[in-house]
């Protein structure tokens, strides 16, 4: 799932979304169909905690339910999803499918540069792509088409990197230290604002945990990246403007009490199916007057901007509290792994990725990680010493 950025029509970036969302449907039939690998599903499902199971069933059963039986759009976008991220029935599914298959490998991952090297790798096609706008006023969205799903991507990297960055940098201290610089650059690049604060949760906690060596290296480097790039572009940080910050909240609390006011008006038992758009969202007569001046230009709203919200809207009020008590299941898990075992990387990224989903639109890269280590979490493993 990291990988599919890779999956990249150069000017056509609706078709590779399409593909993107493809693969992995067709990923999770592989799985269900070849009966090796459904074995090791099964396997991964019987050993898995009763209470999560009922859970994961419920919310399933529930998602279907709403899915067939809604009336803002036609089962085939209900199924397959619709424009601009392709996410529906099917694609959540195989979101699930995809993360009991392989839940219990991620701490393997833990000790590998594999994952910190595709990253840095993709952020560096990224920049060459758009390497002409970089020195005006541009945010940076290259393989991954937005730039706060970019400047994610870039800090899931970092967090598996600087979470066991001792162990890298004793294998490969270079290889290391290019990996933080190039992922590093593609945050400030991107010049979003969720990404920044992903980046500054990674460090703080990094400094707050990591011996004085590291912690003195991930100052300077930070330090010399983002003076290159204001020297290259000089508008860098004039989207982190007190003005433009204080309207963003205020729009997206806007976006988030009128769409938690459908839920409660509409969607205590089953919600508008897979992919369905919020209804309220896009009614000039629901929302306040900002978000109303933005539906009479033609904006049309896709997403709540928040996972949970998101879930409430398309499978009904419980399946959100399920995502919820999973969501404080794993966090629980993950502090347990670090307090006991001092095992970060994989909760550090847990958090960039919890942090993504609770305020951005869903996304076929961010999305299925998130949901690939929540189920990690779930599945409550011992983490492996380094």
């Amino acid at each position: 799932m990291a990988a599919l950025p890779l999956i990249h029509i150069p000017g056509s970036a609706l078709v590779s979304i399409q593909l993107q969302s493809l693969l992995i449907v067709m990923l999770a039939l592989i799985i269900l169909a070849y009966k090796p690998y459904f074995n090791v599903l099964r396997s991964n499902l019987r050993t898995t905690n009763l209470r999560i199971k009922a859970g994961i069933t419920l919310f399933t059963v529930l998602a279907i339910v709403s899915s067939l039986l809604t009336h803002e759009q036609s089962l085939p976008l209900t199924l397959i999803g619709s424009y601009p991220e392709y996410i529906g029935l099917f694609q959540w599914v195989a979101f699930l499918v995809l993360a009991f298959f392989v839940g219990d490998q991620v701490y393997k991952i833990k000790n590998s540069l594999a994952l910190p090297l595709l990253a840095s790798a993709i952020i560096l096609v990224s920049i060459f792509s758009d390497r002409a706008l970089i020195p005006s006023y541009f945010q940076l969205s290259g393989l991954l088409f937005q730039a706060t799903n970019l400047a994610l991507y870039a800090c899931f990297g970092l967090a598996l990197l600087l979470g066991n960055f001792q162990v890298h940098y004793k294998k490969r201290p270079w290889l290391s230290v290019l990996c933080f610089a190039v992922l590093t650059t593609g945050v400030f690049l991107a010049q979003s604002r969720i990404g920044l604060f992903a980046y500054a949760l990674i460090c703080a906690v990094t400094l707050i945990t990591r011996p004085h060596m590291i912690k003195t290296m991930i100052l300077a480097l930070s330090a010399m990246v983002l003076i290159t790039i204001n020297l290259l572009s000089p508008n860098l940080l004039s989207r982190y403007q007190n003005e433009d910050v204080a309207h963003g909240i205020e729009y997206r609390k806007a976006i988030y009490a009128t769409s938690i006011r459908e839920i409660v008006d509409r969607h205590i038992l089953i919600g508008n199916g897979a992919g369905a758009h919020p209804v309220y969202l896009n009614q000039q007569k629901e929302v306040p007057a900002d978000i109303a001046k933005d539906l009479r230009i033609g904006l049309r709203f896709a997403s709540a901007h928040d996972l949970l919200v998101d879930v409430g809207l398309m499978y009904g009020l419980v399946p959100c509290l399920i995502v919820v008590l999973a969501i404080i299941w794993a966090i629980r898990h993950y502090w347990h792994a670090f307090s006991l075992h001092g095992e970060l990387s994989i909760g550090l990224a847990f958090l960039v990725l919890l942090t993504g989903t609770l305020v951005r639109v869903l996304s076929l890269i961010i999305t299925p990680l998130f949901v690939l280590v929540l189920i990690s979490g779930l599945k409550k493993q011992t983490p492996c010493r380094s």
